[in-house]
């Protein structure tokens, strides 16, 4: 027992190590393995078909208020509750989300597809960008995690065993949170805005990517009728 839990820190302290190296803000690696779904089409029959997680990284963040959050923490001054001490969305960020936002008020007006959940960690900047896709996102406090954190073997593995939990058949759950908790459960990277489609338990296999860009395309093709 004491072997396994030392071998499962030991694997949570070079996942931190990776994902400082791949840098936060890169995009995805060219060792990660590459979408089965690419194109609109593609991408809105997953949706359609249901059992599968759909994870956003929150929108583009100020990258200067990065020092501040930092001293916050070190200060005793952070706090979920304070938008203030933590790195927020930018304007620019709200912008290149907007793609995404009127996306998601088509496809809750079509009805197509449909979702099980919304789910968000606390942070002001994952929960700005969740109420651009639906009104009352739920938050799961695991994903409310410090960099620190994604050493703690059992905060890794009860994030992964909500990553993992079956989604029925015609429903998407969708996830609202951060690149760092993301890393520490799938081994793979997200920029902010963007996206990333897969079904629970296989993480060697990513459905789609998109960008912000992408979903008005997605969006179209859900609205069509489904052929007889």
């Amino acid at each position: 027992m004491l072997v396994a839990c030392l071998w499962l820190l030991a694997g949570c302290n070079a996942l931190v190590a990776d994902f400082k190296q791949a840098s936060n803000f890169a995009p995805p690696r060219s060792n990660e393995p590459p979408p089965t779904a690419t194109d609109p089409a593609a991408i809105a029959r997953v949706l359609r078909e249901g059992g599968v997680v759909l994870y956003f990284r929150h929108a583009r963040t100020e990258h200067s208020q990065i020092e501040l959050e930092r001293t916050a923490r070190e200060n005793g001054t952070f706090s979920l509750e304070r938008c203030e001490t933590q790195r927020n969305l930018s304007e620019d960020g709200r912008i290149h989300f907007t793609p995404v936002r009127d996306a998601f008020v088509s496809m809750h007006a079509s009805g197509r597809p449909q979702f099980s959940a919304f789910w968000a960690s606390a942070y002001c900047r994952t929960q700005e960008t969740a109420r651009m896709l639906t009104r009352e996102p739920r938050v799961f406090t695991t994903l409310s995690v410090e960099m620190k954190d994604l050493q703690n073997p059992d905060k890794v593995a009860k994030a992964r065993a909500f990553l993992d939990e079956p989604v029925p058949a015609g429903q998407v759950k969708v996830i609202v949170a951060h690149a760092g908790i993301f890393w520490a459960m799938t081994g793979w990277t997200v920029e902010e805005g963007h996206a990333v489609i897969f079904a629970p338990g296989q993480r060697e296999r990513i459905t789609a990517r998109l960008a912000p860009s992408e979903w008005t395309a997605v969006a179209q093709e859900l609205a069509k009728p489904r052929a007889p």
